[in-house]
């Protein structure tokens, strides 16, 4: 599948709320942008990010750069890295292509995979790929068309590439530099999905904290609901409004779920 038809194809309905969510706490997106972006991809489907861009509210640039903030993730440009083949062995193609997501590097004696994505709120995504490399996968973001063209170029060397390295990119001694740099900026709270590294031991876990941490968790939880509840509720009255479905449709479709 084409990374670009699978962008079209795939759901993503939780990632969207997730970020739409985001980027308003960022203050980069206001509630009628987000309303109708999501109204948007509610009637046409795809990543809420294409729908972002084609509306107008940033380019694909603009956007990477406000998704690495909100979601507190490394931003790359991959015209000054080198992906390191024995990353991109780790993922198949088809899963690449699918997840729009591109194997950068291997750290911590292969125990880290680093991945370049689009949408760091596919949360569901970077857990397959940690399945399917069977370490902690580690998220950059990266603008979508960079990533696309990358996996673009890489299948079409692929045949060659037992004879010859992966052409693009700058010099190897400087790609390195380039992805060491990111990946000791890294914070493997924040972007690591996967197995915990076996050279870091836990923590005697201590109850208190834990009280704690988890009735944080739970007000940050519901402080999320009520803002999604709010977000839902503008994007059915949008719906109603612009005659895209009648309220006894919209209930007999969440009757069947």
């Amino acid at each position: 599948m084409a990374a670009a038809e699978s962008m079209n194809s795939r759901p993503t309905t939780g990632g969207a709320l997730r970020l739409a969510e985001a980027l308003i706490r960022e203050g980069a997106l206001d509630g009628n942008q987000a309303r109708n972006a999501l109204a948007r991809q509610a009637e046409f489907g795809g990543w809420l990010g294409k729908h972002l861009v084609e509306l107008g509210y940033f380019d694909s640039s603009r956007l990477a750069d406000a998704l690495a903030k909100a979601f507190r993730c490394p931003r790359v440009v991959l015209a000054k890295i080198r992906p390191d083949p024995g990353a991109l062995a780790m993922l198949d193609a088809k899963l690449c292509d699918e997840l729009v997501i591109l194997p950068l590097a291997l750290r911590e004696s292969g125990e880290v995979l680093v991945v370049a994505v689009a949408d760091p709120s596919q949360r569901e995504g970077l857990a397959r790929a940690a399945a399917a490399a069977g370490c902690t996968v580690r998220a950059v973001v990266c603008a979508e068309p960079e990533i696309r063209n990358a996996l673009g170029e890489i299948a079409s060397q692929r045949p060659a590439a037992k004879k010859k390295a992966i052409s693009f990119g700058p010099t190897e001694a400087s790609a390195e530099m380039e992805i060491e740099s990111l990946a000791q900026s890294m914070s493997p709270a924040n972007d690591s999905v996967g197995h915990t590294p076996a050279s870091l031991p836990a923590a005697p876990p201590d109850p208190a904290k834990q009280l704690a941490v988890l009735a944080e968790k739970l007000q940050a939880t519901e402080h999320e609901l009520r803002r999604t509840q709010d977000i839902l509720r503008s994007v059915v009255e949008l719906v109603l409004e612009k005659g895209l479905a009648t309220r006894e449709e919209l209930a007999a479709r969440l009757a069947k779920r």
